[in-house]
């Protein structure tokens, strides 16, 4: 199992718990039982996956890999190394095939998720949710989510901002 899946499963087995915790183990014995209580809401943060994959894909981020990979391609190339430019551009055709196959749903998106791992507390925070997954399956009346997409999407600054923004996917 990749560990993106384990990931985000580990987040929704915890939050699970928490929320379990919170609704039957969380009430202090000497509570006053004649005060109706609100059921505590545990909120969750999601993303459309599609609108941080363009973003990435639009940011200096991946200009900045993209860069690197077509200048040591053009190192290998004016020093005769085809070997060596045959391999950059096996990887980069890798690259755009994972893209594809990540915009499908048919592949994780761990490696643009990794650029992110400084930033989801922050987001987390910044959007008031407990938790932040791609998808929410299913979901109880005492959770709530939140879209968080646009403070995602905000972490990759494009690099071509004279270009016109990508529009979100419709019904979010």
């Amino acid at each position: 199992m990749n560990r993106h899946l384990l990931g985000i499963t580990g987040v929704f087995i915890t939050a699970c718990a928490a929320g379990a915790l919170v609704m039957f183990g969380g009430a202090s014995a000497g509570a006053d039982q004649d005060v109706a209580r609100k059921p505590v809401l545990f909120r969750i943060g999601t993303f459309q996956r599609a609108d941080v994959m363009v973003a990435y894909h639009r940011s200096k981020q991946h200009d900045d890999v993209m860069k690197e990979l077509i200048r040591k391609r053009d190192e290998a190339r004016a020093t005769g190394d085809e070997a060596r430019v045959k391999e950059l551009e096996t990887q980069g055709a890798a690259m755009q095939e994972r893209a594809h196959r990540q915009l499908a749903g048919e592949a994780p998106i761990t490696n643009i998720l990794a650029h992110l791992k400084e930033a989801w507390p922050a987001i987390a925070r910044e959007a008031g949710v407990d938790a932040i997954v791609e998808a929410t399956l299913f979901a109880s009346e005492n959770v709530e989510t939140v879209d968080v997409t646009s403070l995602v999407v905000k972490q990759f600054p494009s690099a071509h901002p004279d270009r016109k923004p990508a529009e979100p996917k419709a019904g979010g």
